[in-house]
């Protein structure tokens, strides 16, 4: 017997009370693009910012794009003069806060890119949570000559 899940977590809202929003509504983006690949480059990056404006922390744990094979969270960092990338798991979104992915910082790296996606306007980045929580962020693709 299948179920279906955002209608039991529905149906366990309502009864309790609830409003009938999920943590996934609690969740959404803003403030996003994503950078232009460079010719000769299957690479880009991507910044936004999340909110949570829910009552519990969120972590984001993953990603998904028809736009790339691989898409990441990292975060850049200067050490003894050398600017230095690493992966990066998971991250918490607190309760009531947001986080900027940006340039020099946190942000998205977009490997194994679909050059017919990025010939668009925009791609779209499913962002997974361990709560079960998603969402969508349709980002504009920027050049990186108009000032992004």
């Amino acid at each position: 017997m299948q179920f279906n899940l955002k209608a039991i977590l529905l149906v366990l809202t309502l009864l309790a009370g609830g409003s009938g929003a999920t943590a996934q509504s609690q969740l959404s983006w803003s403030e996003g693009h994503v950078n232009a690949l460079i010719p000769g480059q299957e690479v880009s990056a991507g910044y936004l910012r999340i909110t949570n404006n829910g009552e519990q922390d969120e972590t984001l744990v993953g990603f998904a794009s028809a736009a790339a094979a691989m898409v990441q969270l990292h975060e850049s960092s200067m050490s003894n003069g050398m600017m230095s990338m690493k992966h990066i798991e998971s991250i918490v979104i607190p309760a009531g806060d947001s986080i900027q992915l940006q340039p020099s910082g946190l942000h998205l790296m977009i490997m194994g890119t679909n050059k017919e996606a990025f010939a668009g306007e925009s791609i779209s980045i499913d962002f997974h949570f361990e709560s079960g929580a998603m969402f969508t962020a349709s980002l504009p693709i920027k050049s990186m000559h108009s000032g992004h």
